[in-house]
């Protein structure tokens, strides 16, 4: 994938094993914002396939930087023990390299087997390229020596993250008076906010290998008692059971399903500025 100033057409190349057909896209006007930003799971690093492993799937998002520059994409990513923030300049032709030096944190971790190949992936950039098979994104990082160092693919519930509010808890409407305010955060695998009584914090999984997995857990409250404890009670058991998210009717609209594919919280987005 490059930048242009001009559209081009996109090319076809032979299907995939799972007889997809899958699109290179090519010089397209506003690309990055529309296929670039947002977030991808990190299937391969190097030689070692992610998925494999078992264990949470590091992460990567690329958005807007703050000079607003079109070339320029911030980035952040999670290896699987440690973060690591910074910004990329991107060019035509596929060209990406490091703008300036990235900061990452320094944690050790003795269980994260991909951390080496992952951080050595992200600092080594020198292009890049993007394929559509069938609905799903796929994209490739590469050295200097055009080899394939990162192998990502794009989240499908990048809607999931921001603020919202539940509207409807296993089927009951949830008063206004609830004041429930829940911050999604897939990149930083956390959900906290105002349960309607307490202050809740917990954690947030996806599995890379369904486009709409997710899962709440360590769901901690503070302990107060309030007149919507019983509304708040209801909605930690029924984070506790969902498997998946999808999108409502509208864009400022979502729900979690459970295991059997039933509606058990609908959220309705909020604007906490």
């Amino acid at each position: 994938m490059s930048i242009s100033s001009c559209n081009s057409s996109k090319t076809a190349s032979a299907t995939t094993p799972e007889h997809l057909k899958t699109q290179t896209l090519g010089q397209t006007e506003n690309v990055i914002e529309k296929v670039l930003y947002g977030d991808w799971f990190i299937t391969r690093a190097g030689n070692l396939d992610l998925a494999s492993t078992g264990s949470a799937m590091p992460i990567m998002s690329f958005g807007e930087s703050q000079e607003q520059n079109p070339y320029l994409v911030n980035y952040s990513a999670y290896d699987g023990c440690n973060y690591n923030n910074g910004t990329y300049s991107v060019t035509p032709n596929g060209q990406m390299k490091l703008a300036g030096h990235p900061i990452a944190t320094m944690k050790f971790c003795g269980d994260s087997p991909y951390e080496v190949g992952v951080v050595s992936g992200i600092s080594s950039v020198a292009s890049y390229n993007i394929d559509k098979q069938g609905d799903t994104y796929m994209l490739y990082l590469k050295n200097a020596a055009g080899e394939t160092t990162l192998v990502l693919r794009k989240s499908n519930i990048d809607f999931i993250n921001g603020a919202w509010t539940a509207t409807l808890i296993n089927g009951v409407s949830v008063p206004q008076s609830a004041e429930i305010e829940l911050v999604i955060d897939v990149p930083q695998k956390s959900i906290h906010g105002n349960a309607g009584c307490n202050m809740l914090n917990g954690k947030v999984s996806v599995d890379n290998n369904s486009g709409s997995a997710i899962h709440f857990s360590d769901l901690i409250t503070t302990r107060m008692t309030c007149p919507n404890i019983d509304i708040e009670q209801s909605l930690l058991n029924a984070l506790a059971t969902v498997t998946s998210v999808r999108p409502g009717s509208t864009s400022e609209t979502a729900q979690l399903l459970n295991s059997e594919g039933n509606t058990v919280v609908e959220l309705s987005r909020l604007d906490l500025k």
